[in-house]
């Protein structure tokens, strides 16, 4: 009698797989078209130079204090 409620649950999550797999592949469906959107791409060029600026301005700073010392 022990064996028979495993492989109830077996079963349940058997049934449950394919709706699981389903889900995730339209998921990457989803992040491929999102890479492709010029929206991201001009937010992500944005970011870029933001990180570029914030870098640029901490090699000034250090410079500075080199000098300094």
């Amino acid at each position: 009698m022990g064996g028979q409620p495993t492989k109830l649950k077996k079963s349940s999550l058997e049934s449950q797989e394919p709706e699981m797999l389903n889900k995730n592949s339209l998921d990457l469906i989803y992040i491929e078209d999102f890479f492709d959107d010029p929206r991201y791409l001009k937010a992500l060029e944005k970011h870029n130079r933001k990180i570029k600026f914030e870098a640029s301005k901490a090699m000034k700073s250090a410079a500075r204090k080199r000098k300094v010392d």
